[in-house]
């Protein structure tokens, strides 16, 4: 017993030695005493604890698109290869210069894609969601929004039909179809990032840029493909990106459906496109603080009224403030041109404008857009004209020029001279170009005589005149 309890002294003596030890050789520890939180009696029903571990979250039903759609928009979605033929001998080799994409518009072939896609091709294939491989005509092209009209030989097909891009807002989620890097057809998906963009692609000032911005990836081979809305509707047709790289980098854009839908149905109708004209030149601009009306405070601005146009005719003025045109807010000049330009000339359409402090509306009809605003003898005579483009002259079986407007109370309306009329001569002598007539119609003298036809006539008509009081 006493052994025992000898050898248990001994072992606890030991262990305070080797405590004392080790606390003496030890780092000294810095210890953090927290304050106490004072307990709160829980109710008999407690709420659950709203923690990060145990919070569930509801699942946001975000409406999804119809899987219809998209086998709707794929399946009017078709790959482009273009090129030239090189002949040898009694044989050709087709060299593929162009890859894109398109979109059938019509059941019976009619297809649209970007006119950079089939530019310079006389050979170009149209590959369909089913891999069939069809030949394709142009119907028409408009280098100045950068679109072009095809036509295969088909009947029955799925097509895309048009939205309203004049409705679009920021925020709105699409989806973009193509065929980025010859790739089968592919499906991105994107939200509207901004619109009536502006990029600078071109120095011609008569080209317009007003494209829709999404995040969409696109890449080369999308151009000429769909951006749809969650409906199924074609929105914009995809012609750009914005880039370092050649590839995608987070910038994607679209011509608004709006105006295609306006060059193309002129297109496939006249085989050339009806521009609208205002005649104004404007900048987009702030509107003096004491000027301003309500929280508007920027707007399109009038610089000039040119002579002769329905600017003038309305009684549009120096500095008056375009604020609408056809129920579209304008947010740019290239807006305006947007609109314009999806506007039939000769329809009336409401045009809202501000002059000083006062609000007012017009109701304003466009004219058509020419070739021709530098020759000021043509001006002063009262026409206005345009070159005909290849198909309208296979379509009538005639060269010349085509005559777009007539000023009111000109001597060109006192000769009952109409709009779309084909001057072939001018005294005598056949017209090529607008160049060739106006250089003929300024070196004939006083008295001139026109010769031509109207479209779907076979009558030669003769207007003769003298212009030697316009000089």
């Amino acid at each position: 017993m006493k052994n025992s309890l000898s050898i248990l002294m001994t072992a606890v003596l030991a262990s305070f030695i080797t405590i004392a030890l080790f606390k003496y050789f030890e780092e000294p520890e810095t210890i953090i005493i927290r304050e106490r939180i004072p307990a709160t009696r829980f109710p008999e029903n407690p709420p659950i604890p709203q923690s990060a571990f145990n919070r569930q979250i509801a699942p946001v039903k975000t409406p999804e698109p119809n899987k219809e759609i998209f086998e709707n928009g794929l399946r009017s979605l078709v790959q482009i290869k273009s090129g030239k033929k090189e002949w040898f001998g009694k044989f050709y080799s087709n060299q593929v210069n162009q890859n894109g994409s398109g979109v059938i518009i019509s059941e019976n072939g009619y297809i649209c894609t970007n006119y950079h896609v089939i530019e310079g091709a006389d050979d170009i294939k149209v590959v369909l969601w089913n891999k069939d491989i069809l030949p394709a005509e142009i119907v028409g092209y408009d280098a100045k929004t950068d679109l072009a009209l095809l036509r295969i030989q088909a009947d029955n097909l799925t097509y895309s039909r048009f939205g309203n891009s004049d409705i679009l807002h920021t925020g709105q989620k699409i989806y973009a179809l193509g065929h980025p890097f010859r790739m089968e057809a592919t499906v991105t998906e994107g939200i509207i990032s901004g619109l009536h963009r502006q990029l600078g692609l071109s120095k011609n000032p008569n080209v317009i840029e007003s494209f829709i911005q999404t995040d969409a990836v696109i890449n080369p081979g999308n151009s000429g493909g769909a951006l749809i809305n969650k409906n199924g509707e074609l929105i914009g047709i995809n012609t750009a990106i914005l880039t370092r790289s050649g590839n995608f980098e987070g910038y994607s854009f679209a011509i608004p459906s709006n105006l295609a839908r306006k060059i193309l149905t002129d297109l496939r109708t006249y085989g050339y496109v009806n521009r609208g004209l205002l005649g104004i030149r404007a900048t987009y601009q702030k509107i003096p603080v004491d000027n301003r009306i309500g929280e508007r405070t920027s707007a399109i601005r009038i610089e000039e009224v040119e002579k002769n146009t329905p600017a003038q005719w309305h009684g549009l003025e120096l500095f008056d403030y375009i604020l609408s045109i056809a129920g579209q807010e304008l947010t740019s000049v290239n807006h305006l041109k947007e609109a314009l330009w999806s506007i039939e000339p000769g329809r009336p359409v409401s045009l809202v404008y501000q002059r000083d402090r006062i609000i007012d509306t017009l109701e304003v009809t466009l004219i058509q857009e020419s070739d021709n605003p530098d020759y000021p003898l043509l001006l002063k005579f009262g026409i206005e004209v345009r070159n005909m483009q290849p198909m309208e002259i296979d379509k009538y079986n005639t060269h010349g020029i085509r005559v777009e407007s007539i000023y009111k109370e000109s001597m060109a309306e006192t000769l009952n001279l109409k709009p779309g009329f084909i001057i072939t001569s001018i005294n005598t002598k056949f017209i090529l170009d607008v160049k060739d007539f106006y250089s003929k119609f300024v070196e004939a003298g006083e008295d001139i005589t026109l010769a031509g036809k109207y479209p779907g006539e076979e009558q030669t008509y003769y207007y003769s005149f003298n212009i030697g009081h316009l000089n």
